[in-house]
């Protein structure tokens, strides 16, 4: 007994230090004024989600009991949680009839229960009397079994009671419902999560990152970066800097890989053997990574703008990640931050510290999404798929011919650079002007 009383113990004072109960909301600015999905990654954790855009995230801690986690539907909301006096549980009875609520403690126990019969519509009551604790708490009806759990730091004795409070109109809030802007979705987190938010309005689409400490609002600003072939860019800002969070995939005409040259434009897709544009895109690796360019090609292909970015312009981004924290480590000097610009997937896997290959959830924390696109070499072959990424900048070496690039490998953690002849075939990611 007093081991199982040690062990709740425990449990209560990890769910209560960890808790966080922030809201997440949504706007949109730029080219269009909504926000029509967003795509959540929790990198840390490795889990991922989509709502809509008039939705709300909920981000709340595992309370380290399965069976009281998830929340199994939007309908029903629990604020504030965690509570200290009283909360408020709100829930959509989709039809008149008897609705049953129950609160259980953390061994199971029921620890109170009331059935009342509810118009259709959303319902509000008061919950308080929880002591300190972890509690379930479920409402059920013929048409629906929703739960979710909340916790007590009150401390309270007088036992657990719950109140009628009110009732809105159902006419309207059926219709809320059903234009989506009233759902709840959650999502587990806890302090020092990093989440990556994609927000999508049509062609447009955007990257933010954040570690929340609070319920906020996050704005997408939209904008154009639209190749000549039609296609809208996602786009990530990191520091000062709005940067392409894809590769380049614009195709006027595609060669085999023993095509090559110094001076024309070349344009390759990894694999492809034909000359048909067409044939090309319908390939798997131009729809994951884009295209692959020589450097006359990079430098005319951007959208209008942008532009190929300069050595100095990656040098800009790389100091910005390692001054600010992005290596794998946390440390702020020394080049170990590939990892913080590698996407989550299609890197091949590696056992080296740091390196973007080892445990590839813990990637992307800039949001760039770096994909491992590989090269077309000199000797007219396509090489390191999914181990490599290179990419060009519009600067010569001091070898007259010879350009920079930057290249992450899976094996590694930092962002390499090299310069090289003017004919090899590198991905591209474009700079805002």
């Amino acid at each position: 007994m007093k081991k199982f009383k040690f062990i709740l113990a425990f449990l209560l004072a990890v769910s209560i230090t960890t808790a966080q109960d922030y809201e997440i909301m949504f706007t949109a600015s730029g080219e269009t004024s909504t926000v029509v999905t967003v795509e959540v990654e929790n990198l840390t954790k490795g889990t991922s989600l989509t709502l809509g855009g008039f939705d709300i995230l909920h981000l709340l801690a595992p309370s380290g009991i399965e069976s009281i986690t998830n929340n199994n539907n939007n309908n029903l909301k629990i604020y504030p949680n965690p509570v200290k006096d009283i909360s408020r549980l709100e829930f959509y009875n989709s039809k008149t009839g008897n609705v049953t609520i129950e609160i259980f403690d953390i061994s199971g126990k029921k620890v109170f229960g009331t059935t009342n019969k509810l118009l259709k519509g959303t319902h509000t009551y008061l919950i308080d009397g929880l002591k300190t604790g972890i509690y379930l708490i479920r409402v059920i009806s013929p048409d629906y079994n929703y739960k979710s759990r909340i916790i007590s730091l009150g401390g309270n004795s007088s036992g657990a009671n719950i109140i009628y409070y009110e009732s809105s109109d159902s006419e309207i809030e059926e219709k809320n419902i059903l234009k989506g802007n009233k759902n709840i979705v959650e999502m587990e987190y806890n302090d020092g999560d990093v989440i990556l938010l994609k927000g999508i309005s049509g062609l447009y689409s955007r990257i933010v990152t954040l570690v929340p400490t609070e319920s906020q609002t996050v704005n997408f600003e939209f904008i154009l970066c639209y190749d000549a072939d039609g296609y809208n860019y996602t786009v990530v800002t990191i520091g000062s800097q709005t940067w392409m969070a894809e590769n380049l995939r614009y195709l006027p005409s595609v060669s085999a890989p023993n095509v090559g040259s110094n001076i024309n434009p070349v344009y390759y897709v990894f694999g492809n053997q034909s000359t048909s544009v067409e044939t090309a895109k319908a390939t798997s690796n131009y729809q994951t990574y884009g295209v692959l360019y020589n450097l006359p090609a990079a430098t005319v292909s951007c959208p209008v703008g942008w532009h190929l970015p300069s050595d100095a312009e990656w040098t800009e981004l790389t100091d910005y990640l390692i001054t600010n924290g992005y290596n794998y480590d946390g440390t702020t000097e020394g080049n170990k931050m590939a990892k913080s610009m590698a996407a989550t997937t299609l890197w091949l896997t590696h056992g080296n510290e740091g390196a973007i290959g080892n445990d590839l959830t813990e990637n992307n924390k800039s949001g760039f999404s770096a994909l491992p696109g590989g090269l077309r070499n000199s000797g007219n072959n396509f090489i390191q798929l999914e181990s490599d990424g290179s990419w060009w900048s519009a600067t010569e070496s001091d070898e007259p011919g010879k350009y920079w690039r930057r290249i992450m490998r899976y094996y590694g953690s930092t962002v390499d650079r090299y310069y090289y002849d003017a004919e090899f075939g590198f991905s591209v990611r474009c700079v805002k002007n």
